[in-house]
């Protein structure tokens, strides 16, 4: 496994990989942008970590196949327009006055699920973002992302406000102070 910052060659898989794992969470749909993720790979603003698998031996020399990104945003990235939209981003624009970076999407192939690599992702992400306080959101109610929540527990993130957005689905809004 090797750990490494995105770049504009890996936009097809991040954005495959975005795919496979939200199919039905409207929020990340312009997330799936590959404009928006170029900006975010060329900005010092964002931050993209890819988990790469090794290599086969039908690849040959070429790098192995993505099975996990992490993406997430400055505050001063958050106020481009492709975030018009999204409700939490907003609520989290208007109500956190201090600076803080959001984690917006950790996503591991859903064949490689269970291994720690959610983890692998997070630790590499907390410190590529060293003394920034970390905001997440989590699927509360009625749809409960278990995954997240235990995945924000382990690192003790703490839940420090509630939002409901999306047609009543409530989000619990974690802090990690890094």
């Amino acid at each position: 496994m090797k750990m490494r910052g995105a770049t504009v060659d890996d936009i097809d898989a991040i954005i495959s990989l975005i795919q496979q794992n939200n199919s039905e969470n409207k929020n990340h749909k312009n997330r799936e942008d590959p404009n928006l993720i170029k900006k975010t790979i060329e900005s010092k603003d964002g931050y993209i970590s890819v988990l790469e698998g090794e290599a086969t031996e039908d690849q040959g020399s070429k790098a192995g196949k993505l099975i996990g990104v992490m993406i997430g945003y400055h505050k001063k990235f958050l106020s481009n327009k492709e975030f018009n939209s999204d409700k939490i981003v907003q609520h989290l624009l208007k109500n956190i006055q201090y600076d803080f970076v959001y984690t917006d999407i950790l996503v591991v192939s859903k064949e490689q699920q269970g291994k720690q690599y959610g983890r692998m992702l997070m630790l590499s992400f907390l410190d590529d973002t060293k003394k920034n306080t970390i905001i997440a959101a989590a699927a509360l109610s009625p749809h409960k992302n278990k995954d997240s929540l235990k995945l924000f527990d382990g690192f003790r993130f703490t839940k420090e406000d509630e939002i409901t957005v999306y047609d009543g689905l409530t989000f619990g809004i974690f802090e990690y102070d890094n």
